[in-house]
């Protein structure tokens, strides 16, 4: 046993080291980041560093956010000012800040996975959500979902081992970090439903500390009461608006994705799947009490998963936890040593089927890095040349959410129509949200007057794909091009 400890442990590390580099050297592939938010997280971050956490936010001028401002991430933006103080450009700096939370990641994801299952099993299954292109590209952004994960997993194994303090400290984090927290509170009655079925027991302590912890945290906020319409407008409205067929263009996140496609990108989940689907039920093993909490949460994500996309990346972290009890299960219940020959074919003809699956994802992923990497380049130097050109104080016409969080980052001078989520400005200002559709569609009879007068903007970005950019730049009369490259053109009204 202690032999097999001191063979383990380096490869445990070595799995972790792997990892870490495999993402450092996709992140580093382009010198910007493969995603928008990346852009308005490092914004806001230093926001907080110049104004302080109580501030107004006038870059967004058809927004909610304008006079009821709320930053619903604030405890990771806090997590990332020491690297923008740290290091001048804040790019490199949140590249830096990124490496740090998937570092985080991945010690309590291994904290979790060892206590099921032995060292080389645990980096076996340490890498195995990697083989998802989805799971990979979020760890490729900095986004506060990677500190929402490292919370939450955290959270359901001290709910598991009955330690409602630790809970209370983590939940109040995961509060302040991200606002799915909510899904915290049916995992947490789960799983002492769980416990009273399958270990006589009931813990109210745990889902006290849960409940209490998320009324401190939205009390304790610096915005609040502002951050609770923040937190509606996200965690009900927006998914209520998507699963009613109104979805707002939140890259696409929140729509569900087809079965094949799924398949593909998570072929190890489904992979394992099959495994356990085989060892529980042919096998009539009987699950214990931290299987069925693992499961539920499993269960949980994976079902969103069909409904929302955004949620393959949960499903897959919770997903291996559970496969990790599972196994850690089958372990207990039969001496390894007897049975150490079937175990390594299993292992390699598992191992095999999940690479031949995990070049389809490699291909994915490699294709999402070749547009994001340099659109994110091009916007970039979009906003540099409007840091030098445009006077400051000037509202900037832009008819997609997603082109504002590039803007803000290195443009802070100037303000703009909708920051992030666009349910913040549909909810506000739905008029000028129908009219910037149909403006953006080329459908809008007088564009420059519509600019001046409604949007009260004399400058404008618009890609060059959009209508709009086409009418722009075939109407000499009335507009006039500033600058352009490959991701679109910036605009003066005459």
């Amino acid at each position: 046993m202690e032999k097999e400890k001191t063979a383990s442990g380096p490869l445990l590390v070595l799995a972790a080291f792997c990892v870490v580099l495999y993402l450092t050297g996709l992140l580093n592939s382009s010198s910007g980041f493969y995603d928008s938010d990346s852009y308005y997280h490092l914004a806001f971050s230093g926001f907080i560093k110049d104004f302080g956490l109580r501030h107004t936010f006038p870059w967004a001028q058809f927004s909610v956010l304008k006079d009821t401002f709320a930053d619903k991430d604030i405890f990771f933006h806090i997590l990332i000012l020491p690297f923008l103080y740290l290091i001048k450009n804040p790019v490199a700096a949140g590249k830096c800040a990124l490496t740090f939370f998937d570092i985080a990641f991945i010690l309590a994801y291994l904290y979790v996975l060892r206590a099921y299952v032995p060292a080389a099993l645990a980096a076996l299954i340490l890498v195995l959500p990697f083989f998802s292109s989805v799971f990979t590209f979020y760890c490729l952004q900095l986004r506060s979902i990677t500190l929402a994960s490292t919370f939450g997993i955290l959270i359901v194994y001290f709910l598991i081992r009955k330690k409602p303090r630790t809970v209370f400290l983590l939940t109040l984090l995961y509060t302040l970090s991200h606002l799915s927290f909510y899904m915290l509170i049916p995992i947490a009655i789960a799983c002492e439903i769980l416990r009273s079925l399958r270990e006589k027991e009931f813990c109210a302590g745990t889902i006290g500390a849960v409940l209490s912890a998320i009324a401190v945290g939205i009390l304790l906020h610096p915005n609040f009461p502002n951050n609770v319409l923040i937190i509606y407008l996200n965690g009900m409205v927006a998914p209520w608006l998507a699963l009613n067929s109104r979805s707002l263009g939140p890259c696409g996140e929140m729509l569900p994705e087809n079965t094949r496609q799924a398949l593909i990108n998570n072929p190890t989940l489904f992979l394992s799947l099959g495994l356990i689907i085989w060892v529980f039920l042919f096998k009539r093993r009987k699950a214990d009490f931290s299987i069925c909490v693992w499961f539920f949460c499993a269960s949980m994500y994976l079902t969103l998963a069909f409904i929302a996309n955004r949620f393959w990346y949960d499903a897959n972290v919770y997903y291996f936890i559970f496969l990790a009890a599972c196994i850690g299960r089958l372990w207990r219940d039969h001496a390894p040593q007897r049975h150490a020959r079937r175990i390594k074919v299993l292992v390699i003809a598992y191992v095999a089927a999940a690479m031949t699956c995990a070049c389809l994802n490699n291909n994915a992923v490699t294709a999402l890095m070749n547009f994001y990497g340099p659109r994110s380049v091009y916007y970039e130097n979009i906003a540099l040349w409007m840091q030098k050109n445009i006077p400051p104080g000037h509202t900037v016409y832009h008819s997609y959410w997603d082109d504002a969080p590039y803007f803000i980052c290195f443009n802070p001078k100037d303000n703009y129509i909708n920051v992030i989520d666009p349910i913040y400005m549909y909810w506000r200002h739905k008029p000028e949200f129908a009219l910037m559709d149909q403006l953006s569609l080329g459908m809008a009879g007088n564009p420059k007057e519509v600019i001046n007068k409604v949007f009260k903007a004399e400058y404008g970005f618009l890609r060059k794909e959009e209508p709009l950019g086409r009418q722009v730049k075939n109407d000499a009369l009335n507009f006039e091009i500033l600058y352009s490259n490959p991701a679109g053109m910036i605009f003066k009204t005459r």
